[in-house]
């Protein structure tokens, strides 16, 4: 970013230089000013990845340069911390979508390619470390619905770009968002069998519901109950497609489960490490040799 000593800058013109110019001196400067040092501040982001729930991550810097104790996990970084940016700070996401900033009369790009290529990507960011290679965390809206795409380790800044293209594309075209149930309507309702009790009450789910399934599996969705009384939950009749192998996926949706939902998903696990600057189905793929890549649909 080119920040001059002894001369003042705003937290805004800050925070435009970490997001838009991937600035290390503007990340430091923020974090010395939050915390009193940049250690400190590391000591504050791992507080928050413990309370978001990020896994196999540590961080040891405000910047993202390699360190030995400074890591992540494609996972934790698009499901989690990611998809908790876009939806808990809103007003501030749409920095990632500016294409330059200028400060101190020097005018800088943004290096997410994407912002120029595709009308549908509004975020979010790049990095690059030796170690790391060619990063980015790209975002895309079509109408409702927001698909995340990560790509770590890629050979180039085209290579990274491209390959998230090809991600986002994927999930656009390949699957579906299927509605499950909708917020503030029961789902189970008390026993009519002359067994409910007192105090049963109907359960539902204070949020939407969804389920994301490959192009022309929704009418394959059937409702099944476990058994136990529980209410009836959703079950893909097949694995979701595309790359990798079935697995179930994680909801990040708030509201009360009904027991016996359960939903499945295509995926791979890697622990990439995290390079510069620092629910849904997953459909993750290994798109070559040298990168790691992960798709998340948020909901």
């Amino acid at each position: 970013m080119f920040i001059e000593p002894q001369k003042a800058v705003s937290v805004d013109e800050l925070l435009r230089g970490m997001i838009v110019q991937s600035g290390n001196d503007a990340s430091i400067a923020l974090a010395e000013v939050i915390a009193g040092s940049e250690s400190a501040f590391a000591e504050r982001m791992n507080r928050e990845a413990a309370r978001l729930g990020l896994a196999s991550t540590h961080f040891a810097n405000a910047t993202g340069l390699s360190q030995p104790q400074h890591y992540s996990t494609r996972d934790a970084i698009s499901a989690r911390l990611a998809a908790a940016l876009i939806r808990d700070f809103p007003d501030d996401y749409k920095l990632y979508s500016l294409r330059e900033f200028r400060y101190n009369n020097i005018t800088q790009p943004n290096r997410n390619r994407l912002l120029w290529i595709d009308p549908y990507v509004d975020g979010m960011k790049t990095g690059h470390t030796d170690a790391a290679g060619w990063c980015l965390i790209a975002s895309a809206k079509r109408g409702e619905r927001r698909l995340i795409a990560v790509v770590l380790g890629a050979a180039s800044d085209a290579a990274r770009a491209a390959e998230a293209q090809k991600l986002l594309n994927y999930g656009f075209q390949a699957f579906d968002l299927v509605q499950l149930y909708p917020s503030g309507k029961p789902v189970v309702e008390p026993c009519a069998c002359g067994r409910a009790q007192a105090n049963d009450v109907a359960a539902g789910f204070i949020a939407d519901k969804y389920v994301t399934l490959p192009k022309g599996k929704a009418e394959k969705l059937a409702l099944v109950d476990d058994g136990d009384g529980a209410a009836p939950g959703a079950r893909d009749q097949g694995p979701a497609g595309g790359h990798g192998q079935g697995r179930r996926s994680r909801d990040y949706g708030r509201g009360v489960p009904a027991r016996g939902a359960r939903r499945r998903a295509g995926g791979q696990r890697a622990r990439p490490r995290l390079g510069h600057d620092s629910a849904m189905v997953q459909v993750m793929s290994r798109l070559r040799a040298s990168s790691t890549s992960h798709l998340e649909e948020m909901q």
